[in-house]
Formats: structure tokens, C-alpha cells, sequence
């Protein structure tokens, strides 16, 4: 690198990681005097990296889920960053040229990518930054670091504060923020909350090893709810600018917490009203989710954001009573039941009653009796969710805990959104419970399978063979063919074959990955072997499997 000028950043973006990868290592960045900040999968990642550091030059695939490369240089614009951007695209049509040109993107590069022509591209940029910029322009971009390392406490002061309180902040914390002052303000707390049909499906971690099959998925896509959540993120961040007051968010699974700041006699209400309303609009572009957003009461100290907090969370929990696609104010709510949390010692009895006769059946409609709409809308949510932390608690007692997890029944049960999603998790978790008391019962035969099936599922992308599973499970090849035979009838090769394929029909399915690439990355260095297996077991050729499932 040349030493009497500035290196210049780079980030690169692509929601193939592997691409990201090749251009890191493939363009000779140290003689361009550059060097690689952070890749990114997708534009919200990129749009955070670019808000947050300063980035001199964005090279980006255009097409790619949530934001795509167009709609990051745009908003990137939007917010006067003014990076410099190279398209990489795969897609010969010059209305994404025309499109990028607009946004004054003038390099556009094609894939597959040559490296000579990247690094051109690179050079062109890299000169034309260093005619353009002098010294002071260099001194103003380190300033703007310094400013973004500012920001970047204070977001983590208000962050501690909203969930924590403020006992482990010290004043002069807060006074070492340069450029804030909090005084005069007030605060309201608002939480924005993202739910999908599939919250009543318990995760991978609440079932025994034993529950699972191959090709099937315990978790929700949380890849495309984190899209959903970011994308919405930008979209409540640009409507707060737009109203010129000050805020402070962060994202927590699939809910956005924002702390807004506002003269003490700005309509909040109405603006997070409004504010809603739009993200709704936003959201439809979404198949299968709802927002739903609480709303904590208006403080006028840094001291009481704990508690504006607390009553955004309880009202936006309260949604699995008052139903989503809503606002939720905490000043409307009255719980007129002030349960303490804990099960009666009758209902303790009767459940382990319920259990120790094994009777499942009956435990789940001792659990609709506890989850009976009437009772539950005059609950706190809070209260509702340490009811059923106690009644897992007594049954777990009774059945043992082997293959439960508490702590995850305990998180999972406060992000459900609706009572008949809460219900089903509730009984499955319950299932899950026995399964795993049965699980642990089960003949050393049946373990060593589940060992077996658990060594393909994560190894099956490797050229595996019925030797390497038998030394896995410390067996004769032999025998564990004929227990594997026994136990899942289906022969070793035929069951990995399948488990392959399920793999290779959800990423024909849910990418954009050639065919090539899915054989690769399901353990097929052949892609005419790979294509007639498919053909064999699903009854299609990939090509044709995607085209019916686009």
C-alpha cells in the first residue's frame, strides 16, 4: 500500500457469501491501496455496515432478498452517503444499467466476474477519489468516525437503561456523550413486533434427538423474519427523520425496540399511530406476516425510559390476547386478575395426577383450562407466561427433565403471538417432554441409530460412506447396516440419498443457486450423477422440480 495516501475501504455485498468470498480473494487489494472493511449478505446488512463506518467504495450484486442492490444505493443516497458503487450482476439487461446510472452508478460489472476488470473498475474509482478529496476532506471523514463512535455509546447507555434501569450507568457516562443533551426531553418506549404463522411450531432445541426426521425443520425461516424486521427497521428509522426528532433502536429476535425522544408536547401517539399504519402497508409485501406494536407511557427523565420500557413489552405480549396487526397502548390496559404467578395447590395436584397416570390427552385440556380466553385477557402477560413456566416446572418433576429445556420453553413462550399458537406450542412442547422420557428408555439399539441418523444430518454434505457411521457409533459395518435396515427401513445408502435430496429440493426451491452449486453443496461433485438421483427418488428433473415450485 502507498503510504502517503489514504486507504481506501471496501465493502463488498452479495447474499451468496461464497462470491463475497472470491472477490475478497481473488482482486490484489493491497496494490490498489484499498483494503476489504466487510462483506455483507444483503442491502439492510450493507445499509447498517454503511451507516455506522465510513466506506469508500460498495461493490454489490443487484439482485438479493429484502433490499436489493438497487434500492441500497438509493437509500444509501437517500441518507447522503456518498460511497462510491460498482453492480455486479449476472443479468445482461440494461434497465438495471439504466436504473443504476440514475443513482449515479457509472461501473457495472458482469458476472461471472473477472478480476482484471474488477480491479480496472477499482482503479478508475480509486483515482478519481484521490483527485477529489484533499487532506481536509480525509481530517472531516476521521471526524465522522469519532462522531459514529459517540453514537454508537449512547446507544448501548439507552439500550442498558430501557431493559436494565439505569443502576449500572454512572452520570458522568452520560455526560461523556459529547453533543447530547437530554435534559428538556421526553421519552416514550415503543416496541414493534413481527409474528408469522408458523410461531406455534416449537424449535429444534424443545424436542428429544430422537423427534427428528430427516428433512424436516423444528424453526421458523428466521432468515426471512430477520429480513422482514430489518426491512421494517429502515422504514421506522426514515419516518422518524423525516419527523426531526431523535430516537435510538435496536432489533431483539423479531421485535424492534425504539426509544424516541421528543419535545415534551409533540403528539407521539399520533405520530407512532401513523407511523403503524405505514409499516402495515409495508408488510403485505410479505406473505404470512403481521406487526403488531406496544406502546409505553411518556417519562420526562432518562431514570424512568426502564419503565416506559417495561409497559411497551407488557403490552406488546398482550397481543396474544388482543390480536395482532395493532397498536397496543400500556395506559388502556387493567388486569383485573392479580394472580401471583404460581399454580394453586389444586392445580398442582390435579396436573400430577395428569402425569403420573400418563395421560396426554387430559393434560392438554388442563391446558386449555389454564389458557381459557376469559381467565387469560384478564392477566398480565408477564404473570400469564410465570403460570406456565410453573406448570412445566411440576410436570417436568413428575416425568423428569431429560430432553427439556426450560429455558427455552421460558423464551419461546413470550415471543408466541397469539393465544391458539401458544396453546400448540404449549401441548408440543409437552409431547416433546414424553418423547424424551421414552427417548431415554429406548434400547441402546434405538440410541445408536438416532446417533447414526444425527452423524448424516450433519455430515451429509461430505462424501460419507457406511464405514465412517459405523466407527462413528463404535459398531461392526455389518451389523449397523442391519440394525440402520430394522430401525428405519430403509438402507443406509437409500436413507441418505433422500436426505440429500430433501435438502436439494428446498434450495431449488428457496434460491437462486444453479444446479451445479446444489450438487456440491449437497456432497455431489457430479452433476449428472446428482440430476439422475433426483430424477430417480423425486420423480423430476431439478430443473423441472424448480420451474413447478417458482
Amino acid at each position: 500500500m502507498n503510504p502517503a495516501l489514504p486507504t481506501l475501504s471496501v465493502l463488498i455485498v452479495d447474499d451468496e457469501n461464497w462470491i463475497c468470498q472470491l472477490i475478497k480473494e481473488s482482486v490484489p487489494w493491497e496494490e490498489l491501496n484499498m483494503n476489504v472493511a466487510a462483506l455483507a449478505g444483503n442491502g439492510v446488512e450493507a445499509l447498517r455496515v454503511l451507516r455506522d463506518s465510513h466506506i469508500d467504495i460498495v461493490i454489490t450484486d443487484i439482485r438479493m432478498p429484502g433490499v436489493d442492490g438497487l434500492e441500497l444505493i438509493r437509500s444509501a443516497r437517500a441518507e447522503g452517503i456518498d460511497s462510491h458503487f460498482i453492480i455486479v450482476s449476472g443479468y445482461r439487461d440494461f434497465e438495471y444499467a439504466r436504473q443504476a446510472m440514475s443513482c449515479n452508478v457509472v461501473n457495472y460489472v458482469l458476472k461471472p466476474v473477472d478480476e482484471d476488470e474488477l480491479a480496472l473498475a477499482l482503479s478508475r474509482i480509486r483515482d478519481s477519489i484521490y483527485e477529489k478529496n484533499s487532506k481536509d476532506q480525509y481530517d472531516s471523514d476521521v471526524m465522522s468516525k469519532l462522531k459514529n463512535t459517540t453514537g454508537v455509546l449512547r446507544k448501548q447507555i439507552l439500550c442498558t437503561i430501557a431493559k436494565e434501569g439505569d443502576a449500572n450507568i454512572r452520570p458522568t457516562e452520560i455526560e461523556g456523550i459529547e453533543g447530547w443533551d437530554p435534559s428538556g426531553m421526553a421519552f416514550t418506549c415503543a416496541i414493534f413486533c413481527v409474528d408469522d404463522d408458523t410461531s406455534a411450531t416449537p424449535i429444534a432445541a424443545a424436542l428429544p434427538d430422537t423427534a427428528a426426521t430427516p428433512g424436516a425443520s423444528a424453526t421458523p425461516d428466521n432468515e426471512t423474519r430477520q429480513i422482514v424486521v430489518e426491512n421494517l427497521l429502515l422504514n421506522v428509522e426514515k419516518q422518524i427523520r423525516h419527523a426531526e426528532f431523535d430516537f435510538e433502536s435496536f432489533i431483539d429476535e423479531n421485535a424492534i425496540t425504539c426509544i424516541l425522544m421528543h419535545p415534551r408536547d409533540f403528539s407521539i401517539r399520533e405520530f407512532i399511530k401513523n407511523c403503524f399504519n405505514e409499516l402495515k402497508i409495508h408488510i403485505e409485501a410479505y406473505d404470512g406476516f403481521v406487526v403488531t406494536a406496544g406502546v409505553g407511557g411518556t417519562v420526562e427523565s432518562l431514570t424512568q425510559i426502564h419503565q416506559s420500557w417495561i409497559d411497551a413489552d407488557t403490552a406488546v405480549k398482550y397481543r396474544v390476547v388482543a390480536g395482532t396487526n395493532t397498536i397496543i397502548e400500556s395506559n388502556k390496559l387493567a388486569f383485573a386478575n392479580h394472580s401471583t404467578g404460581k399454580l394453586s395447590a389444586a392445580q398442582q395436584a390435579q396436573l400430577t395426577v395428569l402425569c403420573e397416570a400418563r395421560d396426554i390427552a387430559a393434560i392438554e385440556s388442563y391446558i386449555d383450562g389454564l389458557l381459557e380466553p376469559e381467565y387469560v385477557k384478564e392477566l398480565n402477560p408477564n404473570t400469564l407466561h410465570q403460570i406456565l413456566n410453573d406448570a412445566l416446572a411440576t410436570l417436568t418433576e413428575v416425568v423428569g427433565s431429560e430432553g427439556t429445556d426450560a429455558d427455552v420453553f421460558a423464551d419461546r413462550i413470550v415471543r408466541i403471538g397469539s393465544l391458539s399458537a401458544l396453546k400448540a406450542f404449549v401441548k408440543d412442547f409437552i409431547k416433546a417432554i414424553f418423547a424424551g422420557r421414552d427417548a431415554s428408555r429406548a434400547s441402546g439399539q434405538q440410541q445408536m441409530i438416532a446417533a447414526a441418523k444425527e452423524y448424516i444430518m450433519e455430515n451429509y454434505k461430505a462424501d460419507i460412506t457406511l464405514t465412517d457411521v459405523a466407527e462413528f457409533v463404535h459398531l461392526n459395518p455389518n451389523y449397523i447396516s442391519t440394525l440402520f435396515k430394522k430401525e428405519t427401513g430403509s438402507t443406509f445408502m437409500n436413507y441418505l440419498q433422500e436426505y440429500r435430496m430433501e435438502k436439494a429440493r428446498a434450495l431449488l426451491r428457496d434460491t437462486t443457486m444453479r444446479v451445479f452449486e446444489i450438487a456440491l453443496e449437497v456432497g455431489y461433485q457430479d452433476e449428472r450423477h446428482f440430476a439422475k438421483l433426483f430424477k430417480k427418488i423425486i420423480g423430476l428433473t431439478p430443473n423441472e422440480y424448480r420451474k413447478l415450485n417458482a
